[in-house]
């Protein structure tokens, strides 16, 4: 859709600023909470929504997007849309599926 440009844009202009804390989660999210009103005219009437997570293999986390981090994308953006929002990876070590259950998407999102 190419919109993706536009917002890499906006986070490089963005002021930088450090978000630490304890938690995966809430790091996340108060990160996206710096951009959200960009974030927001952005998404604002799109169709489709897709996170693009990375999952290089599916049998050893480090090599995969945290759940808690894939969380936190989610909520943030629920707060703009209904839309349907897809999760979508295709692992160099097949199958996905096996990586999005071994890494707890399965049990933390819920997939549809």
């Amino acid at each position: 859709y190419g919109d993706h440009r536009d917002l890499h844009r906006l986070i490089r202009r963005q002021r930088q600023m450090c978000i630490r804390d304890r938690d995966r989660y809430e790091n996340i999210l108060g990160s996206l909470e710096l951009i959200k009103d960009g974030v927001e005219k952005k998404i604002n009437n799109k169709k489709r929504i897709i996170i693009k997570v990375n999952m290089v293999r599916t049998s050893i986390p480090l090599c995969a997007t945290h759940v808690d981090a894939v969380r936190a994308v989610l909520d943030f953006l629920k707060q703009f849309t209904r839309q349907k929002i897809t999760i979508a990876e295709g692992s160099y070590e097949p199958p996905t599926s096996r990586g999005f259950k071994n890494f707890g998407y399965s049990r933390r999102i819920q997939l549809g």
